[in-house]
């Protein structure tokens, strides 16, 4: 057997959410840092006639709910996508001391599986219901104002977000006396053995000075975008 899902994961630079609902209609959902598990949370259970349903519903307003505290990095899209692993069956009274224990290996099977190409909330939950075999009708969601566009970040900058997102470091070469050490949470500075965190607002001033020097010198005559001796695990 197999659990067939629809799920996603949003972030915020350094939290991050993933939020699942199974074909048994439970939503499952794990927050804490980026690079780690997090809290994951007892599933939410539906005593209706409609538990899928009703559960997509709620994963609908955590979507929107995240969006609007701030969790705008797609860490992991929309994705409808079938799981090897089986969800323990759900007792008649699910609550009290029958309720459904945490799982976080659903979760971590959710975020280990290959994903296809990027999709719309509505279009994964679109896909979720005809996989399932439940009745289901486009949703059509009002048109926004389209956001001014912002600069496309290059691809070292997305390889690096990724890797600060799977909790790995980033640092300057050890050859140097003088260097950086970068993880999802911290910018620590570093001469020789002392060193010292930036805090945030350290973190921007650092950013915007480091872009306008690029700005002047585009061309250091090296077209390679990694500097031998940078290191990450």
């Amino acid at each position: 057997m197999a659990t067939v899902v629809v799920g996603f994961r949003l972030g915020t630079g350094t939290r991050q959410a993933t939020v699942i609902v199974t074909q048994s209609g439970r939503l499952h959902l794990a927050e804490g840092l980026h690079g780690q598990r997090g809290r994951v949370r007892p599933p939410r259970v539906s005593h209706g006639e409609y538990p899928v349903h009703t559960q997509v519903a709620a994963f609908r307003t955590e979507h929107a709910d995240r969006l609007r505290r701030g969790y705008n990095r797609v860490l992991i899209p929309p994705s409808c996508v079938r799981l090897e692993r089986d969800e323990p069956v759900l007792h008649p009274h699910p609550y009290g001391p029958n309720a459904p224990k945490p799982d976080p290996r659903l979760l971590d099977e959710f975020v280990g599986m290959p994903l296809g190409s990027p999709k719309e909330l509505e279009q994964a939950i679109f896909d979720f219901y005809t996989t399932v075999g439940l009745p289901a009708r486009r949703r059509t969601v009002p048109r926004q104002r389209a956001a001014p566009a912002q600069p496309r970040k290059p691809p070292i900058s997305m390889g690096y977000a990724r890797l600060l997102a799977q909790g790995e470091t980033i640092t300057s070469s050890p050859r140097r006396p003088v260097g950086y050490r970068i993880t999802a949470e911290t910018v620590r500075l570093h001469v020789g053995a002392a060193g010292d965190a930036l805090d945030h607002g350290e973190v921007i001033k650092l950013r915007a000075a480091l872009d306008a020097w690029l700005q002047l010198n585009p061309n250091p005559g090296r077209t390679s975008a990694h500097t031998p001796g940078d290191t990450h695990p």
